[in-house]
């Protein structure tokens, strides 16, 4: 009698197969951060003021090409502002305090200058209003003093434009302790507003501002020929230019088509002071807004 076997079940003794070797070039998992695109439209925007300030030279500066330059800088700003509320970038300036505060000294030297900007061009706004009245009226005398008083403003607005151009230093330089690299960016692009806002409210402010120079061979002379030697040129743009004492003095030798024209002239110059004038006040209020949420970063 055969007896019963059970079948057992073999299987070949193999082993599992090796993983594969770890490759020594394998991509780190926290990868660098992407700009905001926020921070690469501003950056953008920031390229087309540079080019935007060498377009134009400044024998054919007009008060449109002015009123566009501020548009765009106001543009830069209000981007500015909308970065300076994300939480990334509070964080930011939280790590850096010294970056907030030499930005709130350059923000309020810019509000005040845009402050006294709007001063300079409201009393350029009356005075072309009281020059209408003049040329209407063939009064040499009062343009005379027309011609005077806008000279003296211009003088202020020139030192509107040595005060804007005041070297100090940013405080937004890298510092030699490593940072994150969204620090390094946010300090870069604060670094560009900066010069940009210089550059741009220099021709802006040059556009009605006048200067003086001295004939260097009366250096020797006394100070009366110093002064005698002084010549005031103006650099205004083409508008003003194009309004001087040779087209208003003498009016009442010019004859009534002449005098309809210098009229026309003194009217296109009031629109262009008050285009310039709003763009200006509106820049103002952007310069207000942004510090104000440069202070709220501070408090946090």
């Amino acid at each position: 009698m055969v007896g019963k076997f059970m079948r057992s079940l073999s299987f070949p003794n193999k082993k599992p197969p090796p993983p594969p070797p770890i490759s020594h070039h394998l991509r780190s998992i926290s990868l660098p951060s992407r700009p905001h695109p926020l921070i690469s439209h501003l950056r953008r925007h920031i390229d087309e003021l540079h080019l935007w300030s060498s377009q134009q030279p400044g024998a054919t500066r007009t008060s449109m090409w002015l009123c566009d330059g501020l548009a765009r800088l106001k543009d830069v700003h209000d981007y500015l502002d909308d970065i300076i509320q994300l939480p990334q970038t509070r964080e930011s300036l939280c790590r850096q305090p010294g970056w907030i505060e030499n930005l709130l000294e350059d923000f309020l030297r810019f509000a005040d200058a845009y402050g006294g900007f709007q001063n300079v061009m409201f009393g350029m706004r009356e005075l072309h209003l009281s020059a209408h009245v003049a040329v209407r009226k063939r009064d040499d005398v009062k343009v005379a003093m027309f011609l005077k008083s806008r000279r003296k403003l211009c003088m202020e607005m020139a030192k509107l434009v040595n005060a804007i151009q005041t070297p100090r230093r940013s405080g937004l330089e890298c510092s030699h302790v490593v940072m994150a690299p969204e620090d390094v960016e946010l300090a870069g692009i604060l670094r560009e507003i900066v010069e940009v806002t210089m550059l741009v409210s220099t021709v802006v402010f040059g556009g009605f501002s006048t200067r003086k120079t001295t004939s260097s061979w009366m250096g020797g002379l006394r100070k009366r020929a110093r002064r005698s030697a002084t010549k005031i040129v103006e650099v205004g743009i083409e508008e003003m230019r194009g309004l001087g004492g040779e087209c208003l003095l003498g009016l009442k030798r010019k004859s009534e088509e002449e005098v309809r024209t210098v009229m026309r002239q003194v009217q296109t110059m009031e629109a262009c002071i008050c285009k310039i004038e709003k763009g200006g006040e509106k820049m103002f209020r952007s310069l207000i807004s942004t510090r104000v949420s440069l202070l709220n970063c501070l408090a946090l």
